[in-house]
């Protein structure tokens, strides 16, 4: 257990920060890769016949998801919209009627992604359609291929090693949401099947919680585990056939 936290428990989801800097890696590996291919000598005497400049405007549109996906990351680790617009040059208000949509959108996904077989996957960034670990894998695979002499972060994973789990308090808080995107999406109805994991994780976090907690403490989420395990079976029954 941190000072301040207490350690995740195995199996736990990584956090929206760390999940926006996979977004962010993604979108920024797709830039460089596509920009490189600009480097050697084209089309020649044939001309290019504007295909150089479609390269260049898809470019462009690369460079403005990397930027999109930089104030996603920035609003997860508790930058301002007052730092925000100062870095960029325009008021606070510019700042936020510019890119609290693009955060909004970003919080939304994640609620949706979190439920299974609820995602369209159709424009969303590459860490919301992929496991996050395979993505993860696929950057250190990435940036170990093209570290030049210089670089300044080390290691075999250097993308996987700085990710961070979600400790159990912000996982409870991210599993209620999870529930939240289930009613929606079944019109309130959503089936036990899909409930019950949500119900026996809860468990499995209060009895974490109980194990480390202050002794005041420690009765409160042993209740609350028991109280998730007798609705997790209560699940369990309606899901198991007659």
């Amino acid at each position: 257990m941190s000072d301040l936290w207490p350690d995740p428990v195995a199996g736990a989801p990584y956090t929206s920060r760390s999940l926006a800097h996979l977004a962010l890696g993604a979108v920024a590996r797709e830039a460089s890769d596509f920009a490189r291919g600009l480097v050697p000598t084209g089309a020649g005497r044939g001309g290019y016949d504007g295909a150089l400049l479609a390269d260049a405007l898809r470019i462009a549109e690369l460079a403005e998801q990397v930027l999109a996906a930089a104030v996603v990351v920035e609003r997860e680790d508790g930058t301002t919209w007052e730092e925000i617009g100062a870095v960029l040059g325009v008021t606070r208000s510019s700042a936020h009627k510019r890119w609290q949509p693009v955060a909004q959108r970003w919080n939304e996904q994640m609620e949706r992604a979190a439920v299974r077989g609820r995602v369209d996957d159709e424009g969303l960034p590459e860490v919301l359609a992929d496991p996050p670990g395979l993505v993860a894998r696929r950057l250190d695979e990435w940036v170990v291929r093209h570290r030049e002499p210089g670089d300044p972060i080390a290691g075999e994973h250097p993308v996987s090693d700085a990710l961070e789990r979600m400790n159990p308090l912000r996982e409870l808080l991210h599993l209620a949401g999870v529930r939240r995107q289930l009613w929606a999406s079944y019109e309130g109805a959503p089936p036990p099947g899909l409930l019950a994991p949500i119900a026996e994780r809860e468990a499995e976090l209060e009895e974490a919680l109980a194990k480390t907690a202050p002794p005041n403490e420690a009765g409160e989420h042993a209740a609350a585990a028991a109280k998730a395990r007798a609705y997790a079976a209560q699940l369990r029954d309606q899901t198991t056939p007659d």
